[in-house]
């Protein structure tokens, strides 16, 4: 951001997910996201978190197991509290799945993965309304 000049009160940044499991860093995202120049979508290791946390009966051991074994680099989670992940999962499940953003050229879409094959965004964006389960895996993989 540096480099770039980027200035952080008239600039904004973009995030299109998988902003945890990627490293030693992953515990700060939510304090990422809590930056006003931040505009961030999700990706699917978010998704995942708040699936794995919501389909469990003891939510808090198993994110604590996939901490302490490193599952698909969830060694991070150890570093929270139980305050501090219930606050993450908060954020990560307040992020829209997708945004659209107006520059010089026109709207842009902005999200993880992909619109399917053969779908105009406007079918898109109705997909993820409805809550289309095809539509939201192409969203987020």
């Amino acid at each position: 951001m540096k480099l770039a000049g980027f200035d952080r009160t008239r600039d904004r940044l973009f995030s299109v997910g998988d902003l945890v499991d990627r490293g030693a860093g992953s515990h700060r995202a939510g304090r990422f996201l809590a930056q006003p120049y931040v505009y961030a979508v999700p990706g699917n290791h978010e998704v995942d978190l708040i699936d794995l946390h919501m389909d469990n009966d003891d939510p808090d051991e198993t994110l604590e197991v996939l901490a302490r074994i490193n599952f698909n680099g969830m060694g991070w989670v150890a570093k929270l509290t139980a305050l501090e992940r219930a606050d993450l999962l908060k954020r990560f499940a307040a992020l829209p799945y997708a945004m659209e953003v107006q520059s010089t050229r026109g709207t842009v879409g902005v999200l993880h993965g992909e619109v399917p094959r053969g779908m105009d965004w406007e079918d898109f964006v109705a997909g993820l309304e409805d809550g289309d389960a095809e539509v939201l895996e192409s969203c987020l993989r």
